[in-house]
């Protein structure tokens, strides 16, 4: 089953998420429950409120709330801090959480392809995703600028880039041009899976910790924490050295990669996007038996999360690179974004019917590809044969279809 399912690959090359090779053995005795000595994070007074005050200094934010729940409960969190302000915008694309999380909230939403001047009246909370999955990062410091100006509240999903803090060659955290900002510690940094952190400005402080008490778990894992406070502070002191050694890794993979493969060049240079006139799965299945695991792949590219732990292993992957042969095209799929501002509509008199026979119907619910868990299909969002075609072929890496079946509104 599972255990021996991991078990069996435990020897290959990882570039994926988390972001260790291996946790550190000396969490094993970190597997506690709240004790005298090791504090509650339901009500920190002890050293998991020191710890939140060092990530709010690591992060250069106002406050920060740990989570053991991963990114999904962090923008849970930050959307219940907003909810009182007004409703929200959603700009670009945007994990499934976030749409789920303003279904459960009964918010009040929009979404658009891009920020535009003329916002609705009632939005106060302008929702953006950076960097994306390709490594590629918003102009945030514009952004927040904007936002501000226009008396805005600027919520940054930043699940992938937690790291950005530790590296000036990395681009600035999210942090620091938001109003709250989500950091999945463990998908780049040493963590082990579901910590992550919300980080805020203090007027937000009171309702997300509330969300917190509502939502998180009562049983938090110790060893996560744990494992946060360790790999904060290691990249805090040397995370510069680690990027340099990174860095130059990297340069070093796309120079001595060969065509018909080529490093697409993004923001966030430990976010390996190698592209190809080949299909990214069959790439990343090709690699696969190589003994390498991509992160995820998309229509012409596989992505490698790079970290300290694993950059030791790129002379070792761009040799596998080299070593492939012919292998399916990529077929590229482009999809036609609505330029307009749409309201999002989370009805709940719905039915399940055949993807096949969904076209012109109202979809229900976020259905997309995981990873990365962006939706392709939104909450009101008419369904086109276009977005059919693509899923259909995707069935295996699909979210939100039920054995095939699309929850449409009736």
């Amino acid at each position: 089953m599972l255990f021996s399912s991991v078990v069996a690959n435990r020897e290959k090359i990882r570039f994926h998420t988390p972001g260790h090779s291996r946790p550190d053995k000396r969490l094993l005795d970190c597997d506690v429950t709240e004790l005298p000595y090791s504090d509650n994070l339901y009500r920190p007074e002890g050293p998991i409120k020191e710890l939140e005050t060092f990530l709010a200094s690591a992060y250069r934010a106002e406050r920060a709330f740990l989570s053991c729940q991963g990114a999904t409960h962090n923008i849970f969190q930050a959307i219940y801090a907003c909810i009182p302000y007004g409703a929200f915008l959603v700009v670009g694309d945007a994990h499934l959480s976030v749409y789920n999380a303003l279904r459960v909230f009964s918010a009040k939403a929009y979404r658009t392809s891009f920020l535009q001047k003329d916002i609705p009246a009632d939005v106060k909370t302008v929702i953006v995703t950076s960097p994306d999955y390709r490594g590629n990062v918003l102009p945030l410091e514009r952004l927040y600028a904007f936002c501000r100006q226009k008396r805005l509240f600027l919520l940054v999903d930043s699940a992938h880039g937690a790291h950005f803090a530790f590296s000036s060659k990395l681009p600035v955290s999210a942090s620091v041009y938001s109003d709250l900002a989500i950091l999945s510690l463990h998908k780049t940094l040493p963590v082990i899976t579901g910590g992550s952190v919300l980080s805020c400005k203090k007027s937000f402080a009171s309702r997300a910790f509330d969300a917190r008490k509502t939502l998180h778990t009562t049983s938090p894992s110790y060893m996560t924490m744990c494992s946060a406070e360790l790999a904060v502070k290691d990249f805090s002191e040397n995370g510069e050295k680690y990027y340099e050694e990174i860095f130059a890794a990297v340069e070093k993979f796309a120079s001595d990669l060969k065509a018909p493969f080529s490093v697409r060049r993004n923001d966030d240079f430990s976010r390996l996007c190698v592209v190809s006139p080949y299909d990214g799965e069959a790439v990343g299945k090709a690699l696969f038996d190589a003994g390498f695991v991509a992160e995820t792949f998309f229509d012409d590219e596989t992505v490698f999360i790079v970290t300290k732990d694993n950059y030791i292993y790129l002379d070792g992957l761009c040799k596998a690179f080299n070593a492939l042969g012919s292998l399916p095209l990529a077929q590229k799929t482009v999809y036609p974004f609505p330029e307009k501002m749409l309201p999002l509509f989370f009805g709940e008199d719905s039915e399940y019917i055949p993807l096949d026979l969904a076209e012109g119907r109202i979809n229900h619910s976020p259905v997309g590809l995981y990873p990365p868990g962006s939706a392709l299909l939104y909450p009101g969002e008419t369904v086109t044969r276009e977005k059919i075609s693509y899923l259909s072929a995707r069935i295996d890496r699909s979210f939100g279809l039920e054995n095939g079946l699309l929850r449409v509104l009736k």
